[in-house]
């Protein structure tokens, strides 16, 4: 195995070991296990006036509402209201909520909303290994949610993790003990890594704490400016990016072709792509040199630089937003570990055009 790719490998086996490492490493029970798992039978009417759907632009998400030191907030994922300077908050019984300040957890992906309230979730505590939980799942349209049973594990202080699989859809959604006191609530994380010669996406499912978490005040659309946007522009980056270079990548010769909005910088490395395959398809150099393949390779080669280009001067701009003024722990680690993958991606781009330069064209 040659250097550069032997160095792609484990550089980028160190950065999965890392998010992994930092969610904890879940196990499931199987299906019969968890069709054995009752619900805890809560008062539905009870439930459906603290469980609440966050209107986006074009979507809605989960929170619920708590009661943290006598005010209550509706709680969610950070990172499910990033990016979106309005929404509205209803109950799932129908009660539409007015929001007033945002805080945001230093250390976690939990965001609270304060609001004006008669209910509200009580928050529990010293939730540990094999505790019997149920995730209240309602993110399916209507006014309707159903109690998910689990059992917890690999509890730490930070986060855990439940025994029965959840879903993207439940980031937001509390976890609850016998006593309908809020033990957690779901995130995720989204990465990339390599596998077999290919880079494809991962999701990481686990519970946040709510208890031991520290809060500061942002104004929200300034924060929402300076961090929000620009985390919801990188995962989109990161998306495009990635679909974009994989699909050629598993068939060299072909154009890319997209309906997406790009930015400058990606419209002219697809240009440069094209151009190439065109140039191919008409078997012809433009390089002036006798050996039109030695030309191709060149062009390969100089596609497989223009994207490394482009991934890694957005991921010095993520390093740069975070050392910025105003980033919280949590906020700074979003950043990295971005910054991170995409740097990893560049090494597997070098690899990949290292292990295809005597490619027959």
């Amino acid at each position: 195995m040659n250097s550069t790719r032997r160095k792609a490998i484990q550089a980028q086996a160190s950065l999965v070991s890392l998010l992994i490492s930092s969610a904890g490493v879940s196990t499931f029970a199987t299906p019969e296990e968890a069709a054995s798992m009752t619900s805890f039978g809560f008062d539905p009417d009870l439930l459906s006036s603290m469980l609440v759907r966050i209107q986006l632009e074009k979507t809605s998400v989960c929170g619920f509402i708590a009661d943290i030191q006598g005010k209550k907030y509706v709680l969610t994922s950070t990172q499910l209201i990033s990016g979106h300077n309005r929404f509205t908050l209803s109950t799932l019984s129908g009660i539409a909520l007015r929001p007033s300040r945002i805080e945001l957890s230093t250390t976690r992906d939990i965001a609270r909303i304060q609001i004006e309230s008669d209910a509200g979730l009580n928050l529990g505590s010293g939730i540990a290994d094999d505790d019997q939980v149920v995730l209240a799942d309602f993110a399916a349209p209507g006014s309707f949610f159903s109690e998910i049973g689990a059992a917890v594990q690999n509890a730490s202080e930070e986060r855990f993790d439940l025994t029965t699989p959840i879903k993207v859809e439940h980031c937001g959604s509390p976890v609850l003990n016998a006593d309908m006191q809020v033990c957690g609530l779901p995130s995720k994380i989204d990465y990339f890594k390599s596998k077999n010669r290919e880079w494809y996406s991962a999701t990481r499912l686990f519970i946040y704490r709510i208890e031991g978490t520290s809060w500061f005040s942002p104004n929200w659309k300034q924060y929402d400016k300076s961090f929000g946007k620009p985390l919801r522009a990188a995962d989109n980056f990161r998306e495009q990016i990635y679909r974009l270079a994989g699909g050629w990548m598993k068939n060299l010769k072909s154009k890319i072709e997209t309906e997406e909005n790009v930015s400058l910088d990606v419209d002219r490395w697809i240009k440069q792509h094209n151009g190439m395959v065109s140039n191919l398809s008409k078997k012809r150099n433009t390089k002036g040199s006798s050996d039109p393949k030695k030309a191709f390779r060149k062009d390969f080669s100089d596609s497989c630089n223009a994207l490394g280009n482009i991934c890694s001067a957005k991921a010095k701009n993520l390093q740069f937003i975070s050392e910025q003024k105003g980033t919280t722990p949590f906020l700074k680690n979003q950043f990295l570990w971005r910054s991170r993958e995409l740097l990893q991606f560049v090494k597997f781009v070098q690899a990949f055009e290292e292990s295809n330069r005597h490619y027959n064209w």
